[in-house]
């Protein structure tokens, strides 16, 4: 098959990395990938692989870049990858009789934005909730563990490598900085946490106004790490992964800090319900301070009964790329055959 995977968001969160690697995973399998987006892969993986092509592409002028590569590509399938790219995906493919589309939902489903396309990927069930006036092919294939850039440390290395002490108990945050990922939650519940010499970390870009919201009296022990991308290597360092969103529509981070042995704390969000389901774990109220409190001091005496191999094994990601490969194949049976064009 052939290929066009466009995403237009503006940083590397969850849906970069995932359409990432489910490009290369696709590459690995034979198929011809053309990835469209606006970030900077350099460093990112580490040589050129056969069958897949970069084509950095800015947010806001993409439509002749991906008229260029529509033309020259001559994809069977457009996968868009949010709302701005899904809608210039089907105009893209309007404009040339027999390209499938499909969109991958990390948020919420909008109509304006995905009803046009042939068929949708949820990454969780609950976002068929507010689905009931799309008409097309909508199946739900989860998010993946996506593997790290980097080689696995183990805690010690990991807290010696990151300047943590060997013994603390560490929290640990990896996200977006923002008020929808719960962050001051966090900071102002683990300030009233008991006495302690637990340190909290936080991994993730924009995190300059937060800052401020730490006490003077815990800025020792709560530090700021920026965007990382090596955030999965910093995970092993972690006794306990901190998850307080507010909505969160797939907790990734969740796996990955399973598969670093760290223990959860995670608000009820539906994300977090669909990875930790049927695991005896306590969710806490999003946006509740004194509950998620009471969660870390918890945390600190007592781990959550969750199954990290059970867990994992149920988002293995060779059997979510057969299922998305079913999915291309249906889509373009139903389109009008097209001719070949010339790689890009």
């Amino acid at each position: 098959m052939k290929i066009l995977q466009l995403n237009l968001c503006r940083t590397h969160g969850g849906s970069s990395r995932y359409h990432r690697d489910l490009s290369a995973g696709l590459a690995r399998r034979g198929h011809s990938v053309v990835v469209l987006d606006s970030l900077d892969w350099q460093g990112r993986r580490a040589e050129p692989m056969e069958g897949l092509a970069h084509v950095r592409t800015p947010r806001l002028l993409a439509t002749l870049p991906l008229w260029f590569a529509m033309r020259r590509f001559q994809p069977d399938i457009i996968h868009a990858h949010q709302g701005r790219a899904a809608r210039l995906a089907a105009r893209a493919a309007q404009a040339r009789t027999g390209t499938a589309t499909v969109a991958t939902l990390h948020g919420p489903y909008k109509h304006k934005s995905f009803a046009a396309m042939d068929g949708i990927i949820r990454v969780a069930d609950h976002q068929s909730s507010n689905m009931d006036a799309y008409e097309g092919d909508a199946r739900t294939i989860s998010n993946w563990l996506i593997p790290g850039d980097r080689p696995a440390l183990d805690r010690e290395q990991a807290r010696r490598a990151h300047g943590l002490p060997p013994d603390a108990f560490v929290f640990g945050y990896v996200g977006r900085m923002s008020e929808a990922k719960g962050v001051s939650d966090l900071i102002k519940a683990f300030s009233i946490l008991p006495a302690s010499d637990a340190h909290l970390v936080m991994v993730g870009g924009g995190e300059g106004r937060f800052m401020k919201e730490v006490p003077v009296d815990l800025r020792d022990r709560v530090h700021f790490y920026g965007h990382r991308p090596d955030a999965q290597s910093i995970m092993p360092s972690f006794d306990c992964i901190v998850l307080p969103s507010h909505t969160e529509s797939f907790g990734l981070v969740l796996l990955e800090a399973l598969a670093a042995g760290c223990d959860v704390v995670a608000t009820a969000t539906d994300g977090a319900r669909a990875v930790l389901e049927g695991e005896q774990v306590e969710l806490v109220l999003p946006g509740d301070i004194n509950a998620l409190a009471a969660a870390l001091a918890l945390a600190m005496t007592q781990s959550a009964s969750v199954d990290a191999a059970r867990v994992l094994a149920r988002f293995e990601r060779e059997a979510q790329l057969d299922r998305i490969e079913s999915l291309y194949r249906d889509l373009i049976e139903q389109s009008t055959p097209k001719q070949t064009g010339a790689p890009i």
